[in-house]
Order: structure tokens, then sequence, then C-alpha cells
């Protein structure tokens, strides 16, 4: 009875209604329309990450020297990873652009352990990198304005995505033997 025409129009109603979904979703994702305009590159997808830091304590571990996003090192440093639901991702955004009344105040080291990456058919269009340690964060690209960051709420969305906020329980130990693979040279 599979090869009857009229399950052959149910499948075929079936798929044509799955796609329909699906696309739904992926502009549900998007930033079309979001009232931030942040990132300008459409995401179907965001990816929060827990990763170790070995011991950048002024800049990332994956940015490039002219501090662009630089992911390649990802899979190595990376030690949690979590899909972000729709409203997770609104709450992301709505703590990223905290408008812009109170300066926050931030340490001067930066050490994050902590980055959101929004993809575009797996490709990274954009990420947002947090340090819980001296409250500073960014965004790459650019946002373009000055905003704050709503730490508690970003803390929250990390907790309940099993993230955690500090920083990885074996990050002591890869800084150390990273020192130890890269050591420069002493003569």
């Amino acid at each position: 009875m599979l090869g009857h025409p009229a399950n052959k129009l149910r499948q075929a109603g079936l798929i044509s209604l799955l796609s329909s979904l699906a696309c739904m979703l992926v502009a549900c994702a998007s930033n079309e329309g979001n009232k931030w305009g942040w990132p300008s590159s459409k995401y179907d997808t965001v990816v929060g990450y827990q990763f170790v830091n070995y011991g950048y304590t002024t800049s990332s571990p994956l940015a490039d020297v002219k501090g662009r996003l630089a992911l390649a090192r990802l899979n190595e440093v990376k030690r949690k990873e979590a899909l972000l639901s729709n409203s997770q991702i609104e709450r992301l955004l709505e703590a990223m652009f905290i408008p812009d009344t109170e300066p926050t105040q931030h340490a001067v080291c930066y050490d994050p352990h902590h980055i959101f990456v929004f993809y575009s058919r797996s490709k990274a269009v954009a990420a947002f990198e947090v340090c819980f340690r001296c409250l500073n964060s960014n965004k790459r690209p650019s946002a373009g304005r000055k905003t704050n960051v709503n730490y508690s709420m970003l803390a929250g969305l990390c907790l309940e995505l099993g993230l955690g906020t500090d920083s990885p329980p074996d990050q002591e130990a890869a800084a150390r033997k990273f020192y130890r693979e890269n050591k420069p040279p002493t003569d």
C-alpha cells in the first residue's frame, strides 16, 4: 500500500510541511528584524562554548594578530559546547545590548573562557566572547556602538546551558602543558 498514489501524495505533503517548518525555524533564529541589528550577517545557529585559555591575559586565543575572529583553534581548546534555542538566542542578545547608561568597570586583564559563535550554514559569521573574571567582552565584528553587557543575565544563561562561568577544571594543567611545549629557547 506504500506505493499507492494517495500515500505518495500524503508523503509529499508531509515533506512539504516539514520543509516549511524548517524554513520558519531558521528564519526565527536569524537576525532578520532583531532590534539590535547585530550581527549584520544572517545566521541560522548559535553555539556557546567554554574553552581553556593558555594564559593570554590581555587577548583571546581565538583572535588573530589583527583582533579578528580566528576559530581554527576552537576544536583544540573547547571543553564544553551547547546549541542555543531561539529563546536563548534572544536572551543572549538582550544581555549583550544593555543601553549605555552607566559604564561598566572592567579589570585590566582579559582572560576569556566563553564564546558564543553565530553560524550561517556552518560558517562562523560573528562571535561574542566573554571574560567573567574581569567583566569584559568582545563582539566580532564590532557592534559599532557602545553598549553595556548584563553579566548576571549572561551568567545565568551560561549556567542554564551547562557551560558554567568559571574557567574549565583543566585550565591550569592545560596552560602548564602549553608553556612546556612552547617554551622559547634559551641561550
